[in-house]
């Protein structure tokens, strides 16, 4: 990993005192970096936190920037009118051809194989795990032997308790893991590599539909994936301009 892509350490004596942790996010939250359109909503997700479920409108898009770089995220999308109607990894995969190197125009699909969204903008090469599913407390405890250990799982049930949702309602089958490197080798192995992500990197997702969706801040600190140190992300809500949009049409066209 290259010094640029490389994360600060932390500083024993920020950990213990906070005060260099709570002035980073405040000037993050007050950050509003600009978007091809008109910004609805900034939301800030800290280190280890979530965002919480989001409505999102038809027609407009949501860009999660990782801020510091070597960022993942977990991310689940509903039918804001039929939460049973929940994104579907393995339809994704099957209706797109592929299971690796996402671009612009492709789509996001639903249980009941309904295009939920399309990725319009996306400035990594395309390295995102439609892999199905999420850490959890415990998956940590099997891989590293330690018990509680934050995790998306969590995060994600925090993130719809406003629409109800219990642990119960979490789909398995429905979290895409943006900028995590999931390969899967020849010989029929399964590798994961650290994120490659640089500062500002981003990723925009379309609603084809109204949609509702709810993201994880990756809180795994005991993996590589992260660098060992999770770091904040910033979402917009925005409403596309002409050429914006214009160009979401011609690479839907051509991936489609």
């Amino acid at each position: 990993m290259g010094e640029k892509n490389s994360k600060r350490a932390p500083d024993l004596s920020e950990i213990d005192t906070g005060k260099s942790v709570i002035t980073r996010d405040l000037e993050y939250i007050r950050s509003r970096p600009n978007v091809p359109g008109e910004a609805v909503e900034y939301v800030y997700m800290p280190a280890r936190g979530y965002m919480t479920g989001r409505l999102i409108k038809k027609g407009q898009v949501i860009r999660v920037i990782d801020l510091e770089g070597q960022q993942c995220f977990d991310a689940i999308i509903w039918d804001a009118s039929n939460f049973e109607n929940v994104l579907n990894c393995c339809w994704t995969i099957f209706l797109n051809r592929k299971w690796h190197k996402w671009r612009s125009g492709d789509g996001i699909y639903s249980r009941f194989c309904d295009l939920l969204a399309t990725i319009s903008e996306d400035t990594t090469d395309g390295t995102h795990a439609m892999a199905g599913a999420f850490c959890c407390e415990p998956y940590w405890r099997k891989r590293v032997g330690v018990p509680g250990c934050p995790n998306c799982f969590d995060n994600l049930v925090a993130a719809m308790r406003p629409y109800d949702f219990t642990s119960k309602d979490i789909d398995w089958g429905s979290c895409v893991s943006f900028f995590m490197p999931v390969i899967y080798n020849p010989d029929g192995s399964m590798t994961r590599y650290e994120v490659k992500t640089e500062p500002g990197d981003y990723i925009d997702l379309m609603a084809e539909m109204d949609i509702i969706v709810a993201i994880s801040n990756c809180p795994g600190e005991r993996s590589p994936a992260n660098a060992y140190n999770p770091t904040p992300l910033l979402a917009v809500v925005f409403e596309p301009n002409q050429d914006y949009t214009d160009k979401v049409k011609v690479a839907k066209s051509e991936s489609r």
